[in-house]
């Protein structure tokens, strides 16, 4: 990996990385949530993980193929789904319509998806990245997901906001029990709420 690169960024689903990009110091570099990119980052020192981008390396590890120990995990979850019973606030079947939705009219699709989320990005007028790697983030959303934090990911920061309209926040926690978790007041799902713990973490510098 080059070492201009302060921190590398796997984001949150229905977030261009450009818009990401924004707001990292220079130096950092943001990908889309892909189980692609997660390879792309053998070799990262740092690395922070949002939302789906966090589950995609939580999985990583689980399967042996992502090994970092300073990695920030935001609004992260081991699964989705309400029905998983481990934080998620929105049921399969929602994401499983957000799905169908997006292939018919990926603009309105997206935008609900903002609002809901009360993400602080304006939606997309066109697609953030490829519809492939879109649909494939849902099916990833919707399935079942992990059943304990990975072993080599149990040092991994995590942060959390109490207002985060898509996962409880005490009863993620509560799926990390070895890691160090931080509550974030007021923050919410979006990024954007949650980096100035990551920076008072040190996570980004």
């Amino acid at each position: 990996m080059s070492s201009e690169v302060s921190v590398h960024v796997l984001s949150g689903w229905g977030i261009a990385p450009e818009a990401a990009a924004a707001l990292f110091p220079p130096g950092a570099r943001v990908l889309a949530p892909t189980r692609e990119n997660v390879a792309a980052l053998a070799g990262a020192r740092r690395v922070v993980g949002y939302s789906l981008g966090a589950f995609l390396l939580l999985e990583a590890s689980a399967r042996g193929e992502f090994f970092c120990e300073d990695v920030s995990l935001c609004a992260p979850f081991l699964a989705f789904p309400r029905e998983a019973g481990a934080g998620g606030r929105v049921s399969a079947t929602q994401v499983k319509f957000l799905r169908r939705w997006l292939k018919k009219d990926a603009p309105a699709a997206l935008a609900d998806f903002y609002a809901r989320a009360g993400l602080s990005f304006p939606p997309p007028a066109s697609l953030p990245y490829c519809i492939e790697d879109l649909d494939a983030g849902l099916e990833v959303l919707a399935a079942a997901g992990l059943g304990d934090v990975p072993a080599g990911a149990r040092s991994w920061k995590v942060f959390l906001g109490e207002d985060d309209a898509l996962i409880d926040a005490r009863d993620v926690a509560a799926t990390f029990p070895e890691n160090p978790v931080r509550l974030v007041p007021s923050a919410t799902h979006d990024l954007r709420s949650l980096l100035g713990a990551v920076a008072s973490a040190g996570a980004l510098s």
